[in-house]
């Protein structure tokens, strides 16, 4: 014997015989709790990596600075390229530029200043 079982967002496929059937269910009503908390632990360890995935982005470790509040005050490319630096990621000032530049016409970034003395803040 073969049954499809559905206990709130938990679904399972159990096959044996009657009796079986009978244990099995008993074990999955009385585990629902802790089978659901690892249910949810996984999804949050799948939502993770998505997540980690995003972030490898330059543009992406750019709004993260944004999302942490440095770009509450103006900044140049020379303090973007430092900050970035001091959290681990290395790129060149002609790399961080176009990024830049991307968000700014997104209108995440205000760009204020004169040619080769651009500053970037929060709108």
């Amino acid at each position: 014997m073969k049954i499809k079982i559905e206990i709130g967002e938990m679904k399972a496929e159990i096959d044996g015989d009657a009796k079986d059937l009978d244990s099995a269910i008993k074990v999955l009503i009385k585990n629902k709790e802790e089978i659901s908390k690892i249910s949810s632990t996984t999804m949050i360890t799948k939502e993770k990596k998505k997540s980690k995935s995003f972030a490898d982005s330059l543009t992406s470790r750019l709004e993260m600075l944004i999302e942490d509040g440095f770009f509450n005050e103006p900044h140049g490319l020379a303090e973007i390229k430092q900050k970035l630096q001091e959290v681990g990621y290395h790129y060149p000032r002609t790399t961080i530029s176009p990024a830049i530049l991307q968000i700014v016409r997104q209108r995440r970034l205000r760009r204020i200043g004169s040619m080769r003395k651009f500053q970037y803040v929060k709108p």
